[in-house]
């Protein structure tokens, strides 16, 4: 055994490099040995800066320090209140990343086939590869498709590398899912690689699995072979075969014989030194980042089209130790609702952030003269996908959230601004009042038209409606007590 061995980073992230073969297993319960039939120099784990150092040897695994664990969860927050509530659930298939650079943006290298990105019993297929189901002679097995299955024991997501074949009319045959001995993973390369990484998943009820990945040049040598640790149930490896240069243009994964049945694959990455840290949210919305390094990571989540964040405003930043395990790392996303109301201040019509005498005559001039609302009973229809929309400027007309824009929308303005001034922050607490309408009109009329008239020379088309008293000229609404 070389005793000058030197391996920096998370022990589960072990390399081998180019001629290289690990052989045996660390065991679970005495002394642990690694052995490598080549000599060759050790390679550093790429993540940034969680980097360790160990001398491999003959090592008591109590003696092992144990890395960091980053864990939490992304879940649907129906309500954009930040709080995870009855009936939101988690949401699945999130990228989850370490924004290492800070700027909000996962920034990967290289190519990667994650099986969660595809449906279930698709047919996986990616620029630059072609995957394979391959015999115990590593020759292609004809009519077999590799696809992304659904299972419990991802790595990464809820789904992982299965295969079959699907016949006639869509029908799936020969649903064999998982790799084993006599039918592997074969990944070939159009143009070679110098780094190719896959995880391993144990998946045998009280009992363990070894999984194994072997790299080839072009000329079908043997350029490595990485062999993982007997793993029991639910538990992850990643094996990964470097080479200084592009050389690999084949590799094959599967569980190891007799070590094992039908262990899972999943997560395969190509050449991604320098990408950040990155995983996928399982069925229940769960990540979890294991055998980190003791270093901060601010913890973020790629935004799928069409949805928002609601929790945190930013990235989630955490320092950890070595040993230490951080969970509960909440985020919040949600669909926002397409609605003629303003969710997070009904009474502030332009969403500017401010309620001003603007927001009056927006609902006031939408009910004289509608561009939007029906012109008899002033029910607004379906609204646009985005509210407001800068380039043809529809507003959130529906106050009190009741599908019409009627004078009541525009008394509960007046109210608040009678009540608090005529410039006024958002989020404002407003109480019930004895308002009348035209009372309101005569006191702050002449400062909306004023306003309005040197800023927006036309207003859905027109300049503010006005009598010959410059007055907003309004529906007659009687005194009432509003309730907001």
């Amino acid at each position: 055994m070389r005793d000058d061995f030197v391996f920096t980073g998370p022990i589960s992230f072990a390399r081998v490099r180019a001629g290289g073969k690990q052989r045996g297993s660390q065991s679970r319960h005495n002394l642990e040995t690694v052995e490598f039939t080549n000599s060759f120099e050790a390679t550093r784990e790429k993540m940034r800066r969680k980097r360790y150092q160990w001398k491999l040897g003959t090592e008591r695994l109590e003696d092992r320090r144990v890395l960091a664990t980053l864990a939490g969860q992304v879940f649907e927050d129906l309500n954009g209140d930040g709080d995870i509530n009855a009936g939101e659930a988690g949401l699945a298939g999130i990228h989850v990343f370490d924004d290492a650079n800070g700027n909000g943006i996962l920034d990967r290298f290289g190519s990667y086939a994650e099986p969660d990105d595809f449906a279930d019993n698709e047919v996986i297929s990616i620029d630059g590869m072609s995957f394979s189901v391959a015999d115990a002679n590593n020759n292609i097995i004809e009519n077999l498709d590799v696809w992304s299955k659904t299972d419990a024991f991802a790595s990464s997501g809820g789904k992982v590398f299965g295969h079959g074949r699907i016949g006639e009319g869509g029908v799936i045959e020969d649903d064999n899912s998982f790799f084993h001995h006599q039918r592997r993973l074969r990944i070939d390369f159009t143009n070679a690689v110098s780094s190719v990484s896959i995880d391993f998943v144990g998946s045998r009820p009280l009992a363990t699995e070894t999984g194994m990945l072997e790299a080839f040049d072009s000329a079908g040598e043997s350029l490595g072979t990485y062999i993982t640790n007997a793993l029991l149930e639910g538990t992850k490896e990643t094996m990964t075969i470097e080479t200084d240069s592009p050389t690999i243009a084949t590799v094959i994964a599967h569980t190891k014989f007799p070590e094992g049945q039908r262990g899972r694959l999943d997560n395969l990455r190509v050449d991604d030194a320098g990408s950040e840290l990155w995983t996928i949210t399982g069925p229940d919305g769960s990540f979890s980042f294991d055998d980190v390094g003791a270093d901060r990571y601010d913890i973020d989540v790629v935004v799928p089209d069409g949805m928002e964040k609601t929790l945190p405003t930013g990235a989630a930043n955490h320092t950890v130790g070595q040993d230490d395990v951080v969970t509960g790392i909440q985020f919040g996303l949600r669909t926002p609702a397409r609605t003629w109301q303003n969710l997070i201040n009904p009474i502030d019509i332009d969403g500017d952030g401010n309620v001003v005498p603007r927001d009056v005559i927006l609902v006031i001039n939408e009910i004289n003269q509608p561009v939007y609302a029906d012109e008899v009973t002033g029910l607004l229809p379906t609204p646009p996908d985005t509210l407001p929309d800068d380039a043809n400027r529809a507003f959130f007309f529906d106050v009190n959230g009741d599908g019409f824009i009627t004078a009541g929308d525009a008394v509960r303005i007046i109210n608040f601004i009678n009540s608090a001034g005529t410039a006024v922050a958002a989020q404002p607490a407003v109480s019930d009042q004895v308002v009348s309408n035209q009372g309101a009109s005569d006191q702050i009329g002449a400062a909306i038209v004023d306003e309005l008239a040197s800023d927006d020379e036309e207003l859905f088309g027109k300049r503010p409606a006005t009598n010959n008293d410059a007055t907003i000229v309004t529906p007659a609404v009687e005194s009432r007590r509003v309730m907001l």
